[in-house]
């Protein structure tokens, strides 16, 4: 990974996503936003030098509003990168259907969640 990706971290609770910014910036990223939520995040992109390359986006709840989020973002930023996290398993069926790249569990360790950014910034091979 030659360059740092930076990332936004989309949760309602504010201590969630302060805690998660941390360990995000100790396992070596760049966090540059953290939203309570979509309209927070658009708000706070027009501050920021770019786009965050990846967004971990908060599903709290097994309904679609935290689902229309991530479809509102994708359709704002296509080239964001979204990793939701969820307690809620049953939800990963509906990755592709909002714009979601990736799912992680909340109960991951933090090397998961750096293994899966790094993944997901790797660029796409074409034979």
């Amino acid at each position: 990974m030659l360059n740092k990706p930076s990332l936004a971290v989309v949760d309602s609770y504010f201590l969630l996503r302060v805690a998660i910014g941390q360990v995000l910036e100790t396992l070596g990223f760049c966090v540059s936003i953290l939203a309570n939520d979509d309209k927070d995040f658009n708000e706070q992109v027009e501050h920021v030098a770019s786009v965050p390359d990846v967004c971990l986006l908060d599903i709290d709840t097994p309904s679609l509003r935290e689902f229309k989020v991530a479809k509102r973002i994708k359709e704002r930023y296509p080239g964001i990168k979204i990793i939701a996290y969820t307690v809620y398993e049953k939800e990963f069926k509906k990755i592709d259907e909002y714009g979601v790249d990736i799912f992680l569990k909340k109960d991951c360790s933090p090397e998961e969640i750096k293994a899966k950014i790094i993944r997901l910034m790797e660029p796409v091979k074409i034979f």
